[in-house]
């Protein structure tokens, strides 16, 4: 598969995680849509790496690498900023669980947080692994 396809497949998913994280309490099949979404998010990036790896295609390697950090620290601020929004106005904590939604459609979309955050890790320290060889 092509490297620019599954760029495409990854940003198709990530809309449609986003879509699909925005359904307050899924339940059924549009649940189990979501998590199958949400896992299906992660396939491209895992294939551009299979890809790049062998190849030593840096660039591929350091930007799901990026984006992994990216992520996982972006994500950890604003669920610790979202459960800090108790204290803040209702409009604030919507913005930020918003916000929320956007730097982590997958793990919003799945409402199975640390399965999200372990596929990003896994990701990351595949990457990492792999990031001075290439």
């Amino acid at each position: 598969m092509k490297k620019r396809n599954l760029y495409i497949a990854w940003g198709i998913l990530y809309g449609l995680c986003v879509g699909l994280g925005c359904i307050p309490n899924p339940t059924g099949m549009v649940a189990g849509l979501c998590v199958i979404a949400a896992l299906g998010f992660f396939v491209p990036p895992a294939m551009l790496l299979y890809h790049a790896i062998p190849r030593k295609h840096t660039a591929t390697i350091r930007l799901v690498g990026l984006l992994s950090i990216a992520s996982l620290v972006l994500t950890t601020a604003l669920l610790i900023l979202n459960f800090m929004s108790f204290r803040y106005t209702e409009t604030a904590g919507n913005v930020l669980y918003a916000i929320l939604i956007l730097v982590s459609s997958p793990m919003v979309c799945a409402q199975v947080w640390l399965l999200s955050l372990f596929l990003w890790a896994c990701l990351l320290m595949v990457s990492l692994k792999h990031w001075k060889e290439a």
